[in-house]
Formats: C-alpha cells, sequence, structure tokens
C-alpha cells in the first residue's frame, strides 16, 4: 500500500474525532495495519455510565443479604430479575417474604404485568406466573 504515516496522520486530522482517533503505531514498519491500534475519545456525554438500568433505587433491603450472590450471577447471565434461590424462597410455605416483597411492589407502583415481565414468564418458568397471580390478588 502506498499511504504513508503521514498520510494516516492527515486522515486521522481529516476525520470527525468523535468517536475514534488514530495513533502514532496505526502502521507500522511494514505498513501493515492493526486493527486494535486505535483510541477511544471520551464522549463527553451526560449518561451515567455505572447506570444498570433495572428500574430499581439499588437500595438494600435486609431480606435480601442471604441472595445477593445469587442475584448477581442470575443479572450477569441475563436471567430475570429473580434468582432461582429468590424464586423458591417466594414459593415457599412461609409467605411472609412473599408479602413483604409485594408490599414493596405496591409501594413502587408495580403493576401484576410488570411482575411477570420482571419474572421472565415463560411456558417454562410457570411458578413465576403464579407469584404475578397472587400479586394481582394482594392488590385484590
Amino acid at each position: 500500500s502506498a499511504v504513508t504515516t503521514a498520510d494516516q496522520k492527515k486522515l486521522g486530522n481529516m476525520v470527525s474525532g468523535d468517536l475514534v482517533q488514530l495513533t502514532n503505531e496505526q502502521v507500522v514498519g511494514n505498513g501493515k495495519r492493526f486493527l486494535r491500534s486505535h483510541k477511544v475519545v471520551d464522549d463527553d456525554d451526560d449518561d451515567n455510565d455505572n447506570d444498570d438500568d433495572d428500574d430499581d433505587d439499588d437500595e438494600s433491603e435486609a431480606d435480601d443479604s442471604d441472595d445477593d450472590e445469587t442475584d448477581s450471577d442470575e443479572e450477569e447471565r441475563g436471567g430475570g430479575l429473580f434468582s432461582i434461590g429468590k424464586i423458591a424462597k417466594l414459593m415457599g410455605s412461609d409467605e411472609t417474604y412473599l408479602f413483604q416483597k409485594m408490599a414493596a411492589w405496591k409501594e413502587k407502583g408495580y403493576t401484576p404485568s410488570d411482575i411477570l415481565s420482571r419474572l421472565g414468564i415463560t411456558m417454562n418458568t410457570r411458578g413465576r406466573a403464579q407469584i404475578s397471580n397472587r400479586y394481582a390478588s394482594y392488590l385484590g
């Protein structure tokens, strides 16, 4: 290729610097380009890059402390709102935890359809639909 380092530098100066800026290492001595030899420029947007976009307030609840590890594993895999451990706890014979969660959902303004979608209801997860149905009854 007849493109020199100087030509690459001119091209880097001509192109808008919004997303990528070429570095001096773009063209090595033998003229080959490396795709990963560029710097990403901070876009200076006002978005919060640490925002997890899950609509919860990231408040820790005292009764959730024993399930935090399974929740983070589930979220990393892109699962529903709740881990398998939390679903089992919600479905358990002691309804105290379930009613505490329902009260929190009501306070946040969740509808039964919100709960269905946040639980990731499919044909294989019918137990989660039962929780949503019980919440609809709770709302009364």
